[in-house]
């Protein structure tokens, strides 16, 4: 298998047509279908199914094609990063990191990626995480670290960090914080701030209206941070995860049911060209470990991958 029939297929899956995918590829129409055939060949099936007005993908090739995608994505980022060392080139990196991730996590993986790369120029936003897939999307930002509930968009690959239970986060003199854990009932009567653009807040609003109709979000923020400083001002306790920063005056505990959990991932677009800055971070990022801050957690839990 080589990487030009690779290619040839990839634009065809794109394009539907033999013709237009011929010249994506900048080879005559009868180049492509021999190298397509060839690839078929070694496949051991047909990858596409041609009809009058309509060219599709046999089902061979709708399995195949995600395998071949990465394929041909991992090797221009192995060239990106050979060009990147042959030049000595500067190497622009821009990282969206959710207000919902400890920034802590980020520094061991950045030195490294500092060590080898002379070039690194390195930009750092945060944001919402809508926001940051948004600006991930329009080319604005290379990766950006978020909720997985919020990257769900095709284009996108995402690289799990690590999972997370959600805890109420309260004041460290609410009356509540001397709890070890917290039942639903202990919060019903609590106003409530909401996070929006979160799936898990959202469940979290419906398990607690099935258990008291007159139950509601009286506030709500669009970042973490905001959701923070409406309950550091007396409004209401809000939901975060146990890997949360909190802001001082805060402190948190476990619910004891419903037991919501939330993913952090790391996300990138589908086909394309990485950095070697880029594809060097991702690896370390997914690599490191990640101990959860709860003061609750089991005795047997070293760590959190």
């Amino acid at each position: 298998m080589e990487l030009r029939q690779i290619r040839y297929f990839l634009a065809l899956s794109e394009t539907l047509n033999f013709t237009r995918a011929a010249e994506r590829c900048n080879v005559t129409q009868p180049t492509l279908t021999l190298s397509i055939k060839k690839l078929e060949e070694e496949l051991g099936g047909s990858l596409i199914h041609r009809e009058r007005n309509r060219t599709h993908l046999t089902q061979l090739g709708q399995m195949v094609l995600p395998f071949l995608e990465q394929v041909y994505e991992s090797s221009d980022a192995a060239r990106a990063i050979a060009s990147d060392l042959n030049r000595g080139a500067r190497i622009p990196l821009s990282l969206g990191v959710s207000d919902a991730v400890e920034k802590s996590h980020l520094l061991q993986p950045i030195r490294e990626v500092r060590s080898v790369a002379e070039g690194l120029e390195l930009h750092v936003e945060g944001g919402s995480d809508l926001n940051l897939v948004e600006r991930l999307l329009d080319g604005d930002l290379n990766l950006a670290i978020v909720d997985a509930s919020v990257a769900t968009e095709p284009r996108l690959r995402c690289h799990t960090l690590y999972t997370e239970e959600m805890v109420v986060i309260l004041q460290e003199t609410d009356p509540l914080a001397g709890q070890e854990m917290l039942s639903l009932q202990d919060v019903l009567d609590r106003h409530w701030v909401g996070l929006l653009h979160s799936p898990v807040h959202q469940d979290f609003a419906m398990s607690a209206a099935a258990r008291n109709a007159d139950w509601s979000i009286r506030h709500r923020a669009t970042r973490p941070v905001e959701a923070q400083v409406l309950v550091l001002s007396d409004l209401g306790l809000t939901l975060g995860g146990d890997h949360e920063p909190l802001i001082p005056g805060l402190t948190f505990c476990p619910l004891a049911e419903p037991l919501l959990t939330r993913s952090i991932v790391v996300a990138e677009v589908r086909g394309r060209q990485s950095s070697s800055a880029a594809v060097t971070l991702t690896r370390l990022l997914r690599a490191q470990s990640y101990l959860p801050r709860r003061r609750y957690a089991p005795d047997n839990l070293d760590t959190v991958a």
